[in-house]
Protein backbone atom coordinates (compact mmCIF):
# COMPACT_ATOMS: atom_id res chain seq x y z
CA UNK A 1 0.00 0.00 0.00
CA UNK A 2 2.55 2.52 0.89
CA UNK A 3 4.57 1.73 -2.45
CA UNK A 4 1.35 2.79 -4.58
CA UNK A 5 0.68 5.73 -2.37
CA UNK A 6 4.21 6.92 -2.99
CA UNK A 7 4.75 5.69 -6.56
CA UNK A 8 7.66 7.93 -6.97
CA UNK A 9 9.85 5.88 -4.68
CA UNK A 10 8.45 3.00 -6.01
CA UNK A 11 8.94 1.26 -2.09
CA UNK A 12 7.49 0.26 0.64
CA UNK A 13 10.75 -0.62 2.62
CA UNK A 14 14.00 2.04 2.39
CA UNK A 15 16.72 2.82 4.80
CA UNK A 16 17.23 6.51 5.62
CA UNK A 17 20.05 6.99 8.26
CA UNK A 18 21.17 4.01 8.37
CA UNK A 19 17.37 2.80 9.61
CA UNK A 20 14.57 0.54 8.29
CA UNK A 21 11.89 2.25 7.10
CA UNK A 22 8.79 0.04 6.44
CA UNK A 23 5.09 0.39 6.23
CA UNK A 24 2.94 -0.33 8.76
CA UNK A 25 -0.48 -0.81 9.69
CA UNK A 26 -3.20 -0.38 12.49
CA UNK A 27 -5.93 -2.84 12.63
CA UNK A 28 -9.22 -2.73 14.23
CA UNK A 29 -10.46 -6.07 16.38
CA UNK A 30 -12.93 -6.85 13.40
CA UNK A 31 -9.81 -6.79 10.59
CA UNK A 32 -7.82 -8.66 13.02
CA UNK A 33 -10.93 -11.22 13.24
CA UNK A 34 -11.35 -11.29 9.20
CA UNK A 35 -7.44 -11.35 8.44
CA UNK A 36 -7.25 -14.62 11.21
CA UNK A 37 -10.61 -16.17 10.12
CA UNK A 38 -9.40 -19.02 8.57
CA UNK A 39 -6.91 -19.49 11.26
CA UNK A 40 -6.68 -20.25 14.95
CA UNK A 41 -6.91 -16.97 16.55
CA UNK A 42 -3.96 -17.87 18.79
CA UNK A 43 -1.63 -17.81 16.16
CA UNK A 44 -2.19 -14.12 15.44
CA UNK A 45 -2.80 -12.11 19.09
CA UNK A 46 -2.53 -13.98 22.32
CA UNK A 47 -5.65 -13.62 24.36
CA UNK A 48 -7.71 -12.88 21.84
CA UNK A 49 -8.55 -10.02 18.98
CA UNK A 50 -7.95 -6.63 20.19
CA UNK A 51 -6.16 -3.60 17.95
CA UNK A 52 -3.38 -5.01 16.73
CA UNK A 53 -0.26 -2.67 15.26
CA UNK A 54 1.87 -4.14 12.64
CA UNK A 55 5.65 -3.47 11.99
CA UNK A 56 8.51 -5.00 10.54
CA UNK A 57 11.96 -4.60 12.57
CA UNK A 58 15.22 -4.71 10.82
CA UNK A 59 17.02 -8.23 11.18
CA UNK A 60 19.36 -7.37 14.28
CA UNK A 61 16.70 -6.64 16.32
CA UNK A 62 14.60 -9.60 15.56
CA UNK A 63 17.38 -11.79 16.05
CA UNK A 64 17.66 -10.06 19.85
CA UNK A 65 13.61 -10.57 20.39
CA UNK A 66 13.91 -14.38 19.57
CA UNK A 67 16.74 -14.77 22.00
CA UNK A 68 14.83 -12.79 24.53
CA UNK A 69 11.50 -10.99 23.61
CA UNK A 70 10.38 -9.90 27.26
CA UNK A 71 11.83 -6.28 26.42
CA UNK A 72 8.76 -6.64 23.90
CA UNK A 73 6.56 -5.95 27.02
CA UNK A 74 8.20 -2.39 28.16
CA UNK A 75 7.11 0.30 25.84
CA UNK A 76 7.02 4.45 25.90
CA UNK A 77 4.45 6.40 24.09
CA UNK A 78 5.28 10.56 22.86
CA UNK A 79 4.20 12.87 20.53
CA UNK A 80 6.05 14.48 17.56
CA UNK A 81 4.92 17.38 16.00
CA UNK A 82 5.32 18.41 12.25
CA UNK A 83 5.58 21.51 11.12
CA UNK A 84 3.00 22.21 9.63
CA UNK A 85 1.30 21.66 13.42
CA UNK A 86 -0.16 18.41 12.93
CA UNK A 87 0.98 15.58 15.77
CA UNK A 88 1.76 12.10 15.25
CA UNK A 89 1.84 9.48 18.18
CA UNK A 90 5.27 7.52 18.34
CA UNK A 91 5.20 4.28 20.32
CA UNK A 92 8.63 3.01 21.22
CA UNK A 93 9.73 -0.59 22.11
CA UNK A 94 13.56 -1.15 22.92
CA UNK A 95 15.45 -4.31 22.93
CA UNK A 96 18.81 -4.24 24.03
CA UNK A 97 20.52 -0.79 21.72
CA UNK A 98 17.68 -1.31 18.90
CA UNK A 99 14.51 0.42 18.74
CA UNK A 100 11.52 0.40 16.73
CA UNK A 101 9.21 3.15 16.44
CA UNK A 102 5.60 3.16 15.41
CA UNK A 103 4.50 6.51 14.00
CA UNK A 104 0.93 7.28 13.60
CA UNK A 105 -0.94 10.16 12.52
CA UNK A 106 -2.94 11.43 15.64
CA UNK A 107 -5.18 13.31 14.31
CA UNK A 108 -6.49 10.39 12.25
CA UNK A 109 -10.01 9.06 13.09
CA UNK A 110 -8.68 5.38 13.42
CA UNK A 111 -5.82 6.35 15.46
CA UNK A 112 -8.21 8.23 17.64
CA UNK A 113 -10.45 5.39 17.77
CA UNK A 114 -7.91 3.19 18.76
CA UNK A 115 -6.57 5.14 21.70
CA UNK A 116 -10.12 5.76 22.77
CA UNK A 117 -10.37 2.48 23.34
CA UNK A 118 -7.15 1.72 25.35
CA UNK A 119 -9.35 3.87 28.02
CA UNK A 120 -11.49 0.89 29.02
CA UNK A 121 -9.80 -0.76 32.42
CA UNK A 122 -9.01 -4.30 30.94
CA UNK A 123 -8.22 -3.10 27.10
CA UNK A 124 -5.07 -3.96 26.12
CA UNK A 125 -3.56 -4.04 22.09
CA UNK A 126 -1.11 -5.90 20.53
CA UNK A 127 1.89 -5.46 18.63
CA UNK A 128 2.67 -7.87 15.50
CA UNK A 129 6.33 -7.60 14.38
CA UNK A 130 7.25 -9.05 11.21
CA UNK A 131 10.98 -9.88 10.35
CA UNK A 132 12.93 -7.74 7.65
CA UNK A 133 12.65 -9.71 4.75
CA UNK A 134 11.00 -12.24 5.71
CA UNK A 135 7.71 -13.79 7.05
CA UNK A 136 8.33 -14.46 10.48
CA UNK A 137 6.86 -12.75 12.87
CA UNK A 138 6.45 -12.03 16.87
CA UNK A 139 3.29 -10.57 18.64
CA UNK A 140 3.26 -9.14 22.28
CA UNK A 141 0.52 -7.51 23.92
CA UNK A 142 0.39 -4.96 26.22
CA UNK A 143 -1.64 -1.11 27.19
CA UNK A 144 -0.65 2.51 27.79
CA UNK A 145 -0.54 3.87 31.59
CA UNK A 146 -2.63 5.96 32.02
CA UNK A 147 -0.41 9.23 32.29
CA UNK A 148 0.42 9.16 28.46
CA UNK A 149 -2.91 8.70 27.67
CA UNK A 150 -4.14 11.65 29.38
CA UNK A 151 -0.76 13.28 28.12
CA UNK A 152 -1.33 12.31 24.17
CA UNK A 153 -5.03 13.92 24.66
CA UNK A 154 -3.48 17.16 25.46
CA UNK A 155 -2.05 17.22 21.53
CA UNK A 156 -4.84 17.82 19.38
CA UNK A 157 -4.08 17.66 15.60
CA UNK A 158 -5.03 19.97 12.83
CA UNK A 159 -8.35 19.71 10.80
CA UNK A 160 -7.84 18.42 7.34
CA UNK A 161 -9.31 19.39 4.73
CA UNK A 162 -9.75 17.69 1.00
CA UNK A 163 -6.03 18.08 0.66
CA UNK A 164 -5.37 15.66 3.38
CA UNK A 165 -3.20 13.60 1.31
CA UNK A 166 -0.88 16.07 -0.36
CA UNK A 167 -0.14 17.36 2.76
CA UNK A 168 0.36 13.77 4.69
CA UNK A 169 2.77 12.90 1.32
CA UNK A 170 4.57 16.42 2.17
CA UNK A 171 5.42 15.41 6.16
CA UNK A 172 6.53 11.91 4.96
CA UNK A 173 9.89 13.23 4.53
CA UNK A 174 10.06 15.49 7.55
CA UNK A 175 8.67 12.53 9.21
CA UNK A 176 10.86 9.60 8.09
CA UNK A 177 14.49 11.96 8.71
CA UNK A 178 13.01 12.74 12.01
CA UNK A 179 12.71 9.89 13.42
CA UNK A 180 15.66 7.53 11.80
CA UNK A 181 17.94 9.44 13.66
CA UNK A 182 18.84 7.05 16.75
CA UNK A 183 19.19 10.22 19.53
CA UNK A 184 15.05 11.44 18.09
CA UNK A 185 13.59 9.00 20.78
CA UNK A 186 16.01 8.48 24.47
CA UNK A 187 17.23 5.22 25.12
CA UNK A 188 14.74 3.39 27.36
CA UNK A 189 17.34 1.34 28.41
CA UNK A 190 19.81 2.48 31.20
CA UNK A 191 23.61 2.00 30.12
CA UNK A 192 22.38 1.31 26.46
CA UNK A 193 23.47 3.66 23.42
CA UNK A 194 20.37 3.09 20.67
CA UNK A 195 22.68 2.07 17.89
CA UNK A 196 19.96 0.38 15.62
CA UNK A 197 16.20 1.88 14.46
CA UNK A 198 13.30 0.45 12.84
CA UNK A 199 10.37 2.68 11.96
CA UNK A 200 7.06 1.78 10.86
CA UNK A 201 4.90 4.48 9.30
CA UNK A 202 1.14 4.03 9.93
CA UNK A 203 -0.76 5.70 6.81
CA UNK A 204 -4.23 7.13 7.50
CA UNK A 205 -7.17 5.01 7.37
CA UNK A 206 -8.37 6.92 4.56
CA UNK A 207 -5.47 6.51 2.48
CA UNK A 208 -5.64 2.45 3.53
CA UNK A 209 -9.27 2.19 2.52
CA UNK A 210 -8.10 3.78 -0.72
CA UNK A 211 -4.75 1.13 -1.22
CA UNK A 212 -6.36 -2.14 0.77
CA UNK A 213 -3.09 -4.25 1.78
CA UNK A 214 -3.33 -7.97 1.92
CA UNK A 215 -4.61 -9.83 4.35
CA UNK A 216 -1.51 -12.15 4.80
CA UNK A 217 0.60 -9.15 5.02
CA UNK A 218 -0.05 -5.84 7.39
Amino acid sequence: MLKDIYAKTGLSRIVVNGAFVSEGRLMSPDEVSQAIANREPEDMVPDGVRWTLCGDMHEAMFQQVLLDPEPLNRWQVGVLKAPTGSSYLVLTHQVGGHQHRFILPLWDSGVMRFMESMEADDSRNSFLFGRQGGIEAVVTAGRIDEESLQSFKQHGGLPRDAHQEMTWQHEFTWITFALTVPEAVPSLVDGEVVRGVSVSLIAPSELQQAHPASPNRH
